[in-house]
């Protein structure tokens, strides 16, 4: 009882003290929110290939799973100032990166276009089991170590006849009639 009688009088000869005290400093509170730091944000997104399923269809499903990601990414965590997406194929057990995607707020907020910031690996068409196409633009061009080594062809030597040594061709000899109309 004697302890509730202490914090009793305390309260009731420092109260008005405290209350100008408080009432000081929770406007500065208040106006001066804490600083907030924006931050990168990173996810990893797989899609498994589907059956019969072409590269060129694979590829516009990975880019329509980034726009999405990409979206809700910034949707969800107001603090993210980036994004950086990594969309990863899936085919038997193999995984490689098909595509990412690393964007800005801003930068996404004036163009939602999803080519415009994603790079391509163009090694996954054919990590995933993806024929080449003659006119596929992502076909990626093999370094000469990779390339077959094309049929070495040994051509047979041609043996060419002996040259006839050449006989002089005698100068043509002029008449002795002729030699003596030209004396004249």
């Amino acid at each position: 009882m004697a302890r509730h009688q202490a914090i009793l009088s305390l309260l009731t000869y420092s109260g008005p003290l405290l209350l100008l005290t408080g009432a000081a400093i929770l406007p500065t509170v208040t106006i001066a929110p804490t600083a907030v730091q924006a931050y990168p944000m990173r996810l990893d997104v797989g899609i498994d290939r589907l059956p019969e399923e072409n590269y060129e269809s694979f590829l516009r499903r990975a880019e329509l799973v980034a726009r999405t990601a990409v979206q809700r990414s910034f949707d969800r965590d107001i603090l993210g100032s980036q994004v950086v997406i990594y969309i990863l194929g899936r085919n038997f057990g193999a995984e490689v990166p098909v595509l990412s995607v690393e964007v800005r707020r801003e930068d996404w907020r004036a163009h939602p276009d999803i080519k415009r910031w994603a790079t391509y690996y163009r090694t996954s068409q054919g990590l995933l089991g993806f024929q080449f196409s003659n006119l596929d633009p992502l076909r990626p061009s093999l370094t000469p170590a990779l390339q077959m080594p094309a049929p070495v062809v040994t051509p047979k030597p041609v043996i060419a006849p002996p040259a006839q040594p050449a006989t002089p061709t005698p100068p043509t000899q002029v008449a002795p009639e002729d030699q003596s109309d030209t004396r004249k």
